[in-house]
C-alpha cells in the first residue's frame, strides 16, 4: 500500500484538530495549511523550516504545511533550554522559524540575520477572517511519494551522550510509517488521539500527523502532558480513542483509578522504557476491551521501528521479542550469545 492508497474519505465538516478552547474541521484546516504553505514558499532560503512550539494549533498546522512546500521541518520544543534551541538552530542551517508570538519575539531577540522568524499565531488569525473554502482535504496537498528519498522532517537526539545530533527522516520513511498506522488501524478516520508529546521527540510525530490520515489530534495544555488526572480528564471530554505514553506515566495514570471512565479509549501504545507485566495487568484490567502495543527501536529506524502487542496472560518475567512492523523489514537482535 502507498501513502496515497490510505488516503481515506470522510466529510470535510468533522473535526480533524481540537483544543479546550478550539475546534477546526478538515476543511478549515486545509485551507489554513494552504495559505501557511505558501508564506513558507515565499520564505527566502531552502532549509529546514523549524517548528518551536508546545502541543496546540502550531505544531500541526505548520508541520503539515511544510511537508506540503516540500521543506523538511524539524520540530523544537519551546521548553528545551535557550542553549539547546540556539545549537539546533545553527547545526541545523535552518532558514525560517515558525513559533508562537512569544517564542517568535524570543527567537528575534537573539539577532539571526539569515533566519526568518514567522509568528504563526498572527498568521493564523489573520486567516482565521477568511472563511474556508474548497473541496480538499489536508492530505491533498501532501504527496509524500513525490522525491520520497528527500528529508520530511529533521529530528534531534538528546544528546546524552553528547552534542545532541540530527537525524533525517524521509518522506518515504514517514509513509511507510504512516501506511503501517492505517493497516493495523491505529491512525484512521474515527481515531482521536492525545497531542501532547513534546514535539521535539520522534514519537510525537505521529500525534502532529495524526489529521494526514483522517485522525483527529486533541491538544492538551502546556505543562498537561505530566498530569495523570489532567490527561485522564481530556480523554474524557474530548472521547480519545488513542493514547501512547512511556511506562512512568501510563503507571501513573493507572495508579489514579479513573481510567475505566475513559470508555472510550481503545488503544495505548508504550516505548521508551521497559514495560513490565504488572504494568500491562494493571492497564488491561483497567479496560478490558484495551488494546496495548509497545515500540522498541532507534529513531533512524522508522521503516522498520519493531513493535510487541500483548494480551492478557500470567505473569512473565521477560516481554516477548518484537518483530518488524512492515513485511520484508529485517529487524537485527542483539543477543548475550
Amino acid at each position: 500500500m502507498t501513502f496515497d492508497q490510505l488516503k481515506p474519505i470522510e466529510p470535510l465538516e468533522i473535526d480533524a484538530l481540537i483544543g479546550a478552547d478550539f475546534s477546526i474541521s478538515a476543511r478549515h484546516l486545509t485551507t489554513l495549511v494552504a495559505r501557511l504553505a505558501g508564506e513558507i514558499g515565499s520564505a527566502e532560503g531552502g532549509g529546514a523550516v523549524a517548528i518551536l512550539a508546545e502541543p496546540g494549533i502550531v505544531p500541526s498546522t505548520a508541520a503539515i504545511a511544510a511537508l506540503s512546500s516540500r521543506r523538511p521541518y524539524l520540530p523544537i520544543a519551546a521548553s528545551y533550554p535557550e542553549e539547546r534551541i540556539k545549537y539546533i538552530l545553527d547545526d541545523s542551517g535552518a532558514t525560517t522559524v515558525l513559533a508562537a508570538s512569544n517564542d517568535a519575539e524570543r527567537v528575534r531577540s537573539w539577532g539571526y540575520a539569515d533566519l526568518t522568524v514567522m509568528d504563526v499565531e498572527i498568521l493564523l488569525h489573520d486567516m482565521e477572517a477568511d472563511a474556508p473554502t474548497g473541496t480538499a482535504h489536508v492530505w491533498d496537498l501532501v504527496d509524500l511519494n513525490v522525491e520520497p528519498d528527500e528529508p520530511a522532517y529533521l529530528i534531534y537526539t538528546s544528546g546524552s551522550t553528547g552534542d545532541p545530533k540530527g537525524i533525517v527522516v524521509s518522506r518515504a520513511n514517514l509513509a511507510n510509517q504512516l501506511d503501517w498506522f492505517h493497516d493495523h488501524e491505529y491512525l484512521t478516520v474515527g481515531t482521536r488521539i492525545i497531542q501532547k508529546t513534546p514535539i521535539g521527540f520522534d514519537a510525537a510525530q505521529w500525534e502532529i500527523l495524526a489529521p494526514l490520515a483522517g485522525a483527529v489530534a486533541v491538544t492538551v495544555e502546556s505543562g498537561e502532558h505530566r498530569d495523570p488526572y489532567a490527561l485522564i480528564a481530556r480523554m474524557q471530554e474530548a472521547g480519545v480513542t488513542t493514547f501512547q505514553g512511556v511506562p512512568t506515566l501510563l503507571h501513573a495514570i493507572v495508579e489514579t483509578g479513573e481510567l475505566p471512565k475513559v470508555t472510550s479509549l481503545r488503544r495505548i501504545f508504550s516505548g521508551g522504557e521497559a514495560l513490565s507485566w504488572d504494568l500491562v495487568a494493571k492497564l488491561q484490567g483497567s479496560c478490558r476491551t484495551l488494546r496495548l502495543s509497545t515500540f522498541t527501536g532507534r529513531l533512524s529506524a522508522l521503516s522498520t521501528r519493531p513493535r510487541s502487542k500483548f494480551r492478557p496472560a500470567a505473569s512473565r518475567r521477560r516481554g516477548p521479542v518484537p518483530t518488524p512492523c512492515r513485511s520484508g523489514s529485517q529487524c537485527p537482535m542483539l543477543t548475550s550469545r
